[in-house]
């Protein structure tokens, strides 16, 4: 099968020392690509011939389609005895394996757009998961479809199988074929029958109506996303330059595992990050969300000509605010990001400073499992972004 892609470079690398990678950070490898498909590992974008067919994926790898994108990923779990995931356009999510009393579990983050999963029939008590803001769906052998719609709705629909999806309160519903669930934008579970033999038309209309249902109130649901966005963004910049603060150490570990530096170092340099890092993981799950959320709709907002202004928010003045977070480096990050000049300027001249924050980010919390003592998944902390201590882990 021929394959096509389109890549979106920068010169923004973090650090020059490759993460230590042990097997269990493997997930799994790209199968088939398409257009425009982007892979951020360690706080950085991998270049156009580094993503190609035969790639493995790491834990907390971002990948992320573009309009014309297209991608599908095999992935290795003892849970499971094969699990295929096809990411649609206009898709961006990471993924995680841990295993939690003994059972290994998969862990999809969805953050916008939709993914596909063919899920063969699970081994032991392993389970797969794919979250979203406010549901999270559980798996056990099946093939079915979670889809975002840009102003925060849900889709799962099934075509073999069954999906529990259970919302924040605990409530549950079942998708499977010839039956979707769908969870609106005021988190509300509801049934809607569908053929299976028009799937993934109807997916596609589905998105589009939720887009025109959305229109005559983007103006004050996004006055209410960008109060909680601000608020977010207020948090994760601290919480960010405390984890920058720290990157010396966090360098340290980049390159060999902890059990080379000593238990001891190792110990002492957890306790140095771990406050740092507890913050971020309290913050970053739900600002990722919020970011690629607000990224949606301001593009619907655009698209649709929609009214810009209403007594006490205007619309354009959020979006300039917005925008200037993903294209302006302030003089702490100048002096801390461990990049020269030329590497700074080509992330603002893409836009792409926030993006590149927010894989930094992900790359510390990485980077900590693997300061892990005597554990060879890193996770046995607790402090994994999707531990189910996490407030913000669905």
């Amino acid at each position: 099968m021929k394959r096509f892609v389109y890549m979106v470079l920068t010169a923004a690398v973090l650090l020059t020392l490759p993460l230590y990678v042990s097997a269990n950070d493997i997930l799994g490898e790209v199968d088939y690509l398409e257009g425009g498909v982007e892979v951020h590992r360690n706080g950085k974008l991998l270049s156009a011939n580094e993503v190609d067919i035969g790639l493995q994926i790491e834990k907390f790898d971002l990948i992320k389609t573009t309009k014309n994108g297209y991608a599908e990923v095999s992935v290795n779990s003892s849970s499971s005895n094969g699990m295929v995931v096809k990411v649609r356009p206009d898709t961006a999510f990471y993924f995680d394996m841990e295993v939690k009393g003994g059972a290994a579990q998969s862990n999809f983050k969805l953050l916008s757009g939709s993914l596909s999963l063919k899920v063969s029939k699970l081994t032991g008590s392993g389970g797969v998961n794919v979250s979203t803001e406010s549901a999270v769906m559980g798996v056990r052998g099946t093939e079915f479809t979670v889809t975002a719609a840009p102003e925060g709705s849900i889709l799962v629909s099934c075509t073999e199988g069954k999906v529990a999806i259970t919302d924040e309160s605990g409530k549950s519903s079942i998708a499977e074929p010839g039956k979707a669930v769908e969870q609106d934008r005021d988190k509300q579970l509801k049934n809607i029958s569908v053929s299976s033999s028009g799937l993934e038309n109807f997916q596609k209309s589905w998105v589009e109506q939720k887009i025109q249902d959305f229109l005559p109130t983007a103006l004050p649901v996004l006055r209410g996303y960008s109060r909680t966005y601000q608020d977010l963004y207020d948090k994760f910049i601290p919480a960010y330059n405390e984890l920058m603060k720290n990157r010396k150490v966090f360098e340290k570990y980049a390159g060999q595992s902890s059990s080379s530096m000593g238990m001891g170092q190792a110990v002492i340099d957890r306790r140095a990050v771990s406050p740092g890092v507890i913050k971020m993981r309290s913050i970053l799950p739900l600002f990722e969300l919020y970011y690629y959320r607000i990224s949606g709709v301001k593009e619907i907002m655009i698209s649709g000509n929609v009214r810009q202004s209403m007594t006490g928010f205007n619309a354009a003045d959020f979006f300039k605010t917005f925008d200037s977070h993903q294209s302006i480096f302030s003089a702490s990050d100048m002096s801390s990001s461990g990049l020269q000049s030329p590497a700074l300027l080509a992330i603002q001249r893409n836009r792409q400073v926030l993006e590149w924050k927010l894989a930094q980010a992900r790359y510390f919390l990485k980077v900590f499992a693997a300061m892990s003592v005597g554990e060879d998944d890193g996770f046995s902390s607790g402090l994994d972004s999707f531990s189910s201590d996490d407030p913000f882990s669905f």
